[in-house]
């Protein structure tokens, strides 16, 4: 039988210079919303409870601690044994970073911050050649859906084809940028009265000397699955800010609540119908709210998916696995 699981993540950093307000309140909603599309395997990790509790190693397990061994550990409960037709989300609420090049010579790297990521070295973060190596495991057929919302240059799921909700009309190349973007603190430091914060580092993360080394050896890492159906939407572009905000009478990401909005209305829809949905909601942010916001939320997805595809529908993953066994020449039985 067909599985649908999940890994949501939502980190606020509770009592550390990095706090955040409302990636728990998003973590805690999404869940709940994949409740309502069959998704019922979940694991959840919080650093903090609804009432504000920190959330500790030994409590009673309703939520695990995000710590980077943990979400690790996650990523490879998300894809272990995952076979075609199955439907898996990964969602992140929380800080990111980029780990710079050096020298500007190489590409940035895109980095979710776990909880306990204080530190300027790339063994304290979660890179996207971590996310890579998880998800290149994954066969044909199967679905995948990842949703980060934190300040990213772009979706650093290594799916060849993207699309920003600022060009809606334009497939770009879903490639790593080449150098860092400065954020724009305009976005959203104008936006105090409601409680807007970046969901970016100031911190610069590095490469470390081991890492270094291994940009001097040929790149041999497995490309995803052509026959994947992956799906990876982010909160903004390049320079820009990813911001959580005081809406609706609660603290919360900005991806998050356009997206949540956006499928009140759309039970049933598909990927690019629910991103032009949370574009609208966004807009109406910008008009009535936060006029310097400047995020704009992006997709990465494969080449044997569109998004005309219909969300979390196994159908989808194995029209996927079909295509690409055809571009192959391979039998379609």
């Amino acid at each position: 039988m067909a599985k649908r699981k999940a890994l949501v993540v939502g980190i606020n950093y509770a009592g550390s210079d990095a706090e955040l307000h409302g990636a728990v309140n998003d973590a805690l909603r999404w869940e709940k919303a994949l409740e309502s599309f069959g998704v019922h395997d979940t694991w959840v990790m919080v650093d903090e409870y609804p009432s504000g509790e920190v959330v500790g190693a030994e409590d009673d397990g309703s939520y695990s601690v995000p710590t980077k061994e943990n979400i690790l550990q996650g990523l490879d409960w998300l894809s272990a044994g995952a076979s075609k037709g199955d439907c898996l989300t990964l969602i992140y609420c929380g800080r990111a970073a980029q780990v710079q090049g050096f020298a500007g010579a190489y590409p940035v790297e895109e980095a979710l911050c776990p909880l306990d990521w204080e530190g300027s070295m790339t063994y304290y973060v979660i890179t996207d050649q971590d996310l890579h190596r998880c998800f290149a495991s994954l066969p044909a057929g199967v679905m995948l859906t990842v949703i980060l919302d934190a300040s990213l240059m772009g979706p650093p799921v290594r799916a060849p084809i993207k699309r920003s909700m600022q060009h809606p009309f334009h497939e770009l190349r879903n490639g790593p940028p080449l150098q860092d973007q400065p954020y724009d603190e305009n976005a959203w430091s104008q936006h105090q009265h409601v409680n807007a914060l970046p969901r970016h580092v100031s911190r610069v993360v590095r490469r470390s000397f081991w890492t270094l080394l291994g940009r001097l050896l040929p790149d041999e890492r497995k490309p995803l699955d052509e026959g994947l159906a992956v799906f990876c939407i982010t909160a903004c572009g390049p320079g820009q800010s990813a911001i959580e905000a005081y809406l609706n009478d609660s603290q919360q990401g900005v991806l998050t609540f356009c997206l949540l909005q956006a499928l009140q209305n759309l039970r049933e829809s598909t990927f690019l119908e629910w991103l032009t949905a949370a574009d609208k909601e966004a807009s109406k942010l910008r008009s009535k709210v936060m006029p310097a916001m400047d995020q704009f939320f992006e997709i990465a997805y494969g080449r044997h998916v569109g998004l005309e595809s219909r969300l979390f529908d196994p159908a989808c993953a194995l029209l996927a696995k079909e295509r690409a066994k055809r571009r192959r020449g391979e039998s379609w039985q």
